[in-house]
């Protein structure tokens, strides 16, 4: 793994960091194979691998309007406002692909099971709602086969998120103030997938009959919005 991390110290009322993870996580996975060799039928990513990781914070401390309009109204309402923030961007997490028949015949008689075929590649620059991966080049691998797929074939939705917090402290005496807040999850209500059929059917003739298969089918969480009012003392 490669971590690197940036930060402005806090200077004329702004403040900023960010770290960046590059990295690789492999496993051989919780079962062991009898029959296949473990370095080949299954070692591959682990659940937790992300390959990105990129996140950045900062705090920024609003100018105060009653310098340029000295008014005790303007003071009250627009003085002391606060900008905090943290914007998140990492890779999807990798995933396989299972598959099931609609006969539900045994293909290998036990052993260590099958995986599909893999008739070309699978993944896809211009990834879609309706097709995350290339579905046309996922097969159903012979009887007694037991199909050429590495552990994870394909990697899900990444994140692109934000969150943006404005705050006003209200002070009341010396050790005492009121602080309003306004906290905005996802502030963009930018649309983020979360996960993506990856299970394949098979009829009779080996053609794939699930509709769903490579589609996405979950989104992370929508904008969400609070404010609250806290007493400090």
């Amino acid at each position: 793994a490669l971590q690197a991390t940036v930060q402005r110290r806090f200077i004329e009322g702004f403040q900023v960091s960010g770290g960046y993870t590059w990295s690789k996580a492999m496993s051989n996975g919780g079962t062991r194979p009898r029959f296949r060799d473990a370095r080949i039928w299954s070692y591959g990513k682990t659940g937790d691998d992300r390959t990105h990781v990129l996140t950045i914070n900062f705090t920024y401390d609003v100018p105060k309007l009653s310098r340029f309009v000295p008014n005790p109204v303007v003071r009250a309402i627009a003085d002391d406002w606060q900008l905090s923030g943290i914007a998140s961007f990492v890779s999807g997490a990798p995933s396989g692909i299972s598959f099931t028949t609609v006969s539900g015949a045994d293909l290998t008689g036990g052993g260590d099971g099958q995986r599909v075929v893999l008739l070309g590649p699978i993944v896809l620059s211009d990834k879609s709602f309706s097709q995350w991966f290339n579905t046309q080049n996922v097969g159903l691998p012979a009887k007694g086969e037991y199909g050429n797929a590495a552990v994870d074939v394909f990697r899900g939705p990444g994140t692109n998120n934000w969150d943006l917090t404005a705050f006003k402290n209200i002070k009341i005496k010396e050790k005492a103030n009121f602080q309003l807040r306004w906290e905005a999850y996802n502030v963009f209500n930018h649309t983020q997938w979360s996960s993506v059929n990856s299970a394949a059917r098979f009829d009779n003739s080996g053609k794939q009959v699930n509709a769903l298969f490579g589609t996405v089918t979950a989104t992370r969480a929508p904008r969400v919005m609070q404010g609250s009012l806290r007493f400090q003392f």
